[in-house]
């Protein structure tokens, strides 16, 4: 019996040093020829900030500045939006949140539907230096260089990069450009059903498209809504009239994307029709 119980040992023991050595391999594998000094690129955007003494901001200088948004200008409530339905611990984490990754992972072991565990670091990561793909190599690459990010900037640094870089509307990224697409405002006169329906498009912005697709749009707005009131960034009050506001009354069109969209059904019908 003790010989049968050594054997089992022995046989795990190898076992594991066998597992560990290919996963550090693979590990090894994935980072190969990804270099931490990639996220230059995100450090070092093609405008430039201009601050007085006292940290108030003076100037974006650069072809992109109508577009770009400093982290002092962007409202606290869709700050507290966008971490309530995309990554709640992310002023406490370090680019990665080890609890969520496992739980991602167990569900996505055992369900058709997939859960992501990223945080807004790694989506920020994936969305500008890496691709959609969905495979370890990816997930590693995607978690090293969001570590290594939160080593070099601060969070709120990050959020600002977050703001103007992902795609918020399906076409152009940055969270000014949708907020002038779909209401033809800027972002400090954002209501708050405004705010929570930009934040849900973060999750996909063509499946959530409020112009296209607005019961989505309108479900997801809500989720976002609830998610803050239980987080208690808003009150009773806030939360029930915000989602009794349907985004179809929240979105303008103007001339100039009706005559698009009338051009594009008119070539469309070309087409079937030759």
């Amino acid at each position: 019996m003790k010989k049968i119980f050594k054997t089992i040992i022995t046989i795990s023991s190898i076992f594991t040093i066998i597992m560990t050595s290919v996963t550090i391999g693979y590990v090894c594998y994935a980072l190969n020829g990804v270099k931490v000094r990639s996220i230059e690129k995100l450090k070092s955007p093609a405008f430039s900030t201009i601050y007085d003494k006292n940290k108030t901001l003076i100037e974006v200088i650069g072809k992109d500045k109508k577009e770009y948004v400093a982290y002092e200008e962007i409202p606290p409530m869709l700050v507290n939006a966008l971490v309530s339905i995309e990554d709640k611990g992310f002023f406490s984490h370090k680019g990665i949140d080890a609890k969520r990754t496992l739980e991602a992972f167990i569900h996505n072991m055992f369900s058709s539907s997939k859960h992501g565990g990223s945080t807004l670091t790694q989506q920020l990561i994936k969305n500008t230096l890496l691709t959609n793909e969905q495979t370890y190599k990816r997930k590693i690459q995607e978690a090293y260089l969001a570590l290594s990010l939160e080593k070099e900037m601060r969070k709120e640094d990050i959020l600002a990069l977050y703001f103007n870089s992902v795609y918020f509307e399906q076409t152009t990224p940055g969270v000014v450009y949708a907020s002038r697409r779909y209401f033809h405002k800027e972002l400090s006169e954002l209501s708050l059903p405004e705010m929570a329906l930009l934040v849900g498009l973060v999750k996909s912005a063509s499946y959530y498209n409020p112009i296209k697709y607005p019961e989505r749009a309108n479900n997801r707005k809500n989720l976002v809504l609830k998610n803050m009131y239980e987080d208690g960034y808003i009150s009773d009050i806030e939360y029930n009239v915000s989602k009794n506001i349907h985004v179809s009354s929240l979105i303008k069109i103007d001339q100039d994307q009706k005559a698009i969209s009338l051009i594009k059904i008119v070539v469309w019908i070309l087409k079937m029709t030759s």
